[in-house]
């Protein structure tokens, strides 16, 4: 019969709590910004500040709610108001797409000027 070891438990317990940090340290940076992107412009908003964000699409002007850390669409020029049916921004991100106009969270890693592809 073998029995578990004093090493074998002081390693389970370093690897898990590595596991555990990893984990936990994503799901904090990737929800300090997000990011709007436009067919004219991307802009990109902490969500430590509340206020209103006023968008222009492709169709009219969409206005976005940044309250206690949560965002959503309060209003927006689309026939079904999907957007706005989403409700609250949480892993996927919210997408008008008559008004051509995504929410999402970003990183205070990503940088303005990173390449991320190269199209010919």
């Amino acid at each position: 019969m073998k029995y578990i070891k004093i090493g074998d438990t002081f390693l389970l317990i370093i690897l898990i709590s590595v596991i555990f940090f990893i984990l936990n340290n994503n799901k904090t940076e990737n929800k300090s910004i997000i990011a709007i992107d436009t067919s004219y412009k991307n802009y990109r908003y902490r969500l430590d500040e509340n206020k209103i964000i006023n968008i222009e699409g492709l169709k009219g002007q969409s206005i976005i709610e940044i309250k206690d850390g949560e965002v959503r669409f309060l209003e927006s020029p689309c026939p079904d108001k999907l957007c706005i049916i989403d409700g609250i921004l949480k892993n996927q991100p919210l997408i008008c797409m008559v008004n051509a106009v995504i929410v999402r969270y970003d990183s205070d890693k990503n940088k303005k000027n990173e390449i991320d592809s190269v199209g010919y």
